[in-house]
């Protein structure tokens, strides 16, 4: 015998497993998102970097092919 509340349960189960799964995609999305962030902000670093070591036009002559 199922009781009439029942099917609110279950609702209310499935809700809760959807609410969790969408939780972990997020913080999955979230964990990746910030990696890369910090992948970019190394990379501008690097540049940054560069820039000031070489100048402005030599990283521009570099990125055209180099000095002729």
């Amino acid at each position: 015998m199922r009781w009439p509340w029942s099917k609110e349960i279950d609702a209310v189960r499935d809700q809760a497993r959807a609410a969790a799964e969408e939780h972990a995609y997020t913080t999955q999305d979230r964990i990746h998102a910030e990696a890369e962030q910090q992948d970019v902000m190394e990379y501008t670093a690097k540049l940054r970097s560069g820039l000031q070591v070489n100048g402005w036009t030599e990283l521009l002559q570099e990125s055209w092919g180099g000095s002729r």
